[in-house]
């Protein structure tokens, strides 16, 4: 195909979707599978999601990440759900972008909301563990939930962690366990017109 007829068709389908009322918006803290129709390199993208609006969704696309980067992501979703936190997606971000830098900078990306047909494999750090699809073959996947069976914590009271430094300690301190059947996280924070970044990414 015509590499300039390819690039109208791209941005004629950007347009389109990106546009389109009927989006579904995803929930922070939670892993989803599926097919992204304005794929690069990924067409079945594996998304943490860090935040969702309305026309676009940030998250880190988990296919991109190392052996030992997902394990230290993995074992971070563990011992913040152990230890019952409550997160906004800009917490989550800087402690990220602070202990694991490489990760954002390999694996973050942003998608049209729109263009994502998703299903959630993952509770991730909600508590959304009724919803999971399980039948798919990301064994990675299926050992972190295992992990994150409400059965699997104790109960514990709720912790607000108000900066990243809090939130380093409280990783660090995951032994005071808490059930995450009551897991929250923040709502979404509401897009403006003329953004297409999170809230809190720089420039």
């Amino acid at each position: 195909m015509n590499p300039l007829f390819s690039r109208l068709i791209s941005t004629v389908r950007k347009i389109r979707f990106s546009l389109s009322p009927k989006t579904r918006l995803l929930t922070f803290g939670a892993i989803y599978l599926g097919t992204y129709t304005n794929y690069k390199n990924d067409r079945t993208p594996l998304i943490w999601i860090q935040w969702s609006g309305e026309r676009y969704t940030h998250g880190i696309n988990l296919h991109y990440l190392s052996f030992s980067d997902k394990a230290w992501f993995f074992r971070t979703i563990y011992l913040i759900s152990k230890g019952n936190q409550n997160l906004t997606p800009k917490n989550m971000y800087l402690f990220i972008k602070m202990r694991r830098p490489e990760i954002i900078k390999k694996a973050y990306r942003k998608y049209f909301t729109s263009l994502l047909n998703m299903r959630l494999v993952s509770p991730g750090i909600t508590n959304l563990h009724k919803l999971v699809y399980t039948d798919h073959k990301e064994k990675d996947i299926l050992a972190l939930n295992k992990t994150l069976e409400p059965s699997e914590m104790k109960l514990g009271a709720l912790k607000i962690a108000y900066s990243t430094e809090e939130l380093q300690e409280r990783v660090i301190q995951a032994t005071q366990a808490g059930s995450i059947t009551s897991k929250r996280v923040a709502p979404y924070i509401k897009e403006t017109p003329i953004t297409n970044k999170a809230p809190w990414v720089k420039e």
